[in-house]
């Protein structure tokens, strides 16, 4: 997967920058599936609340056997890490991290409108899954000139992940490479509220 992942995302890496990133983010069409999955994930589809618990469920526990999640949290750890050796380079990470949130919030809210969502407990958890990854991309951006080889990898695999939620799906778990991901059938959007 490696390899290949390489040539998909070297250019994007190269140009792409924090700010250039939050743009995207902002405009994107969250949950709207536009673009096929990937062959090598693994696709639930649903659009009630209970089958995307069900979806979820299922993936959490086949990454908490397989100890899943510890290439996104390296790649974090990294670019923190990177980021913390200049005081200067620190504030740009942390306002990277900011702007990538703001338009990820922004992006939710014409998802929520578009689609009726309300953000209810899996929903919820939903909506802090894609800032986290939209974190991470923007993270490591802000920190892809130093150590490079390095950055690049972990960028490499940060926007194999943001891919999940630009041809809008949902990722619900990465499993030794393998992404666990989920598509709201938007036939029946209203269902995918919590009921209280």
């Amino acid at each position: 997967m490696e390899t290949r992942e390489m040539g998909r995302f070297q250019q994007r890496i190269a140009i792409e920058t924090p700010e250039s990133f939050a743009e995207s983010v902002a405009k994107m069409r969250l949950f709207y599936p536009g673009r096929k999955p990937m062959e090598e994930w693994e696709v639930f589809h649903g659009s009630t609340e209970a089958e995307l618990r069900v979806a979820a469920g299922l993936a959490a526990r086949v990454a908490s056997r397989f100890g899943a999640q510890t290439a996104a949290r390296a790649a974090f750890l990294a670019a923190e890490s990177a980021a913390a050796e200049d005081a200067e380079r620190y504030a740009k990470w942390a306002k990277s991290r900011a702007m990538a949130s703001t338009a990820v919030n922004a992006a939710l809210e014409a998802a929520k409108e578009r689609m009726r969502l309300k953000l209810g407990s899996v929903t919820w958890r939903v909506s802090k899954d894609v800032g986290w990854d939209a974190e991470l991309v923007s993270a490591l951006l802000s920190v892809k000139d130093l150590n490079q080889e390095a950055m690049t990898r972990h960028l490499q695999y940060a926007f194999s992940r943001w891919e999940v939620w630009e041809r809008g799906f949902i990722l619900l778990a990465d499993v030794g490479g393998t992404f666990y991901v989920y598509h709201i059938d938007e036939r029946n959007t209203e269902e995918l509220v919590r009921r209280e």
